[in-house]
């Protein structure tokens, strides 16, 4: 009795590679969109209040997050091989760096609104009134 290993290449088809990417493209196009939509309206009241730095590290997290899936439908048919290791490496990157952006921008919007409304020090609403 000896073992035996097979190594078996899974294929995706060519439509499932396309509707994936072309999502992608869509989801980094609407990224785009809310970027420069929170950067041209930062000053807005609203937009203030929801803390604007921390919705484009939101956004630049979630464009990290679109750019790796895009790179994970390549592989030897559409990279050379000397380029499909730093593809590689760079999926991975980008995967978990944006993964880390969006929990880290998440965590730190939740801990401010935490903080915001268990503080005694500080009124809740600053009116310009008084």
């Amino acid at each position: 009795d000896t073992e035996r290993s097979e190594v078996r290449r899974l294929v995706m088809n060519t439509i499932e590679i396309g509707l994936i990417t072309t999502g992608c493209i869509l989801g980094l196009a609407l990224a785009i969109f809310f970027l420069t939509f929170n950067i041209i309206n930062r000053h807005q009241r609203y937009i203030k209040l929801s803390s604007p730095k921390l919705n484009n590290v939101m956004v630049l997290g979630a464009m990290h997050i679109h750019i790796s899936i895009i790179l994970f439908g390549l592989d030897e048919w559409f990279l050379d091989r000397n380029l499909l290791g730093h593809a590689c490496m760079l999926r991975i990157f980008l995967l978990s760096g944006g993964f880390s952006l969006m929990f880290g921008s998440m965590f730190l919007k939740t801990l401010r609104v935490y903080r915001i409304f268990t503080s005694r020090d500080r009124p809740l609403l600053h009116s310009k009134v008084s």
